[in-house]
Order: structure tokens, then C-alpha cells, then sequence
């Protein structure tokens, strides 16, 4: 997943952003905020071996333990997508396993410590064919930008129920 570096810039990101409002949203004049949860779009580079999609599901699972540990929200709900391009010439790479273990984090009978607080969307029902889209490689779905508004959508509402509960 993250190597130290990766993980410390992301959590200093959220940290200033969440102590500093005002720079990332301008128009932020104090009316509070909470965070109220993260969203996982990741895992193309472990695609790439075997190895690396085998250890995805207890990394992503750690993952989720220490950002929330780290940001102090020990239930945070987490929103995964899970890789959606698979079934055309997929650059060398295999999804497969990596979308196995990212689906995984969000069953609660493999998961039970995150029973009601993550969830996993799968996002090949948004993978358009290469025809229907303006080119570029299957793992960026070719660059559909109506693919990435359904993932987000489909991501969106899957926080939606995750904070309702």
C-alpha cells in the first residue's frame, strides 16, 4: 500500500487541511466541521504482482486501523472502491486479486471489526469498453469521465448509508 513517506503525507494533509480550513475551502468562515469519513481509490500498483495483491486485503486492513488511530476516530467509516477494469488487455497487470482483497475489507463476516463501518463498492459495473470511451489505458478506464462520476456517485452513497447507521 503506502510506504512510510506516502503514509506520512497523507496523514499531514488531512491534519492540515482539517487545521486549516480556510486554505483549502476559501469560503470557510468557522462554521465548524467534523470528519465524517474516507474514501479508498487505490490499488493499481498492487495489481501489478501476485505477491503484492496477496498481501493487499491484511494491508488495506492495517490501513484502515491506523488512519484511524492516527486521526483519532477510532470508527471513521471507510468507503472502498474496488478496481473495476479486468476483462479487456489490462496492461500487464491483473485486478483480480486486489479487487478480491479490497471487496474483503468491506464483508463483515471476513471483517466483523468493521461490521457497519466500511463498506466496499465495486466499480466494474462503471468500466465502459474502450469504444465508448475517448482512449487511454483500461486501468484509468480508458479515461471515462462518466466512469469516474459513477464510481463517485456509487461511492458517495455508500458513505451516505455507512453514516446513517
Amino acid at each position: 500500500l503506502l510506504n512510510g513517506q506516502e503514509y506520512l503525507e497523507l496523514l499531514n494533509g488531512v491534519k492540515d487541511a482539517l487545521a486549516n480550513p480556510e486554505r483549502v475551502y476559501p469560503d470557510y468562515k468557522g462554521q465548524g466541521f467534523e470528519l465524517a469519513g474516507f474514501v479508498w481509490f487505490q490499488g493499481l500498483a498492487d495489481a501489478r504482482s501476485d505477491a503484492m495483491s496477496a498481501a493487499y486485503e491484511t494491508n488495506l486492513a492495517h490501513l484502515i486501523t491506523d488512519v484511524r488511530k492516527d486521526l483519532n476516530s477510532p470508527v471513521l467509516p471507510f468507503v472502498v472502491a474496488a478496481l473495476g477494469y479486468g476483462d479487456e488487455n489490462n496492461g500487464g497487470k491483473n485486478p483480480n486479486l486486489s479487487r478480491a482483497a479490497q471487496m474483503a475489507v468491506g464483508d463483515p463476516e471476513k471483517h466483523p471489526q468493521f461490521k457497519g463501518n466500511v463498506t466496499s463498492v465495486d466499480t466494474r459495473p462503471f468500466f465502459l469498453p474502450s469504444a465508448q470511451s475517448p482512449g487511454g489505458r483500461p486501468q484509468y478506464y480508458y479515461g471515462n469521465a462518466g466512469s469516474f462520476l459513477n464510481i463517485g456517485d456509487a461511492m458517495g452513497k455508500a458513505m451516505v448509508e455507512l453514516i446513517k447507521d
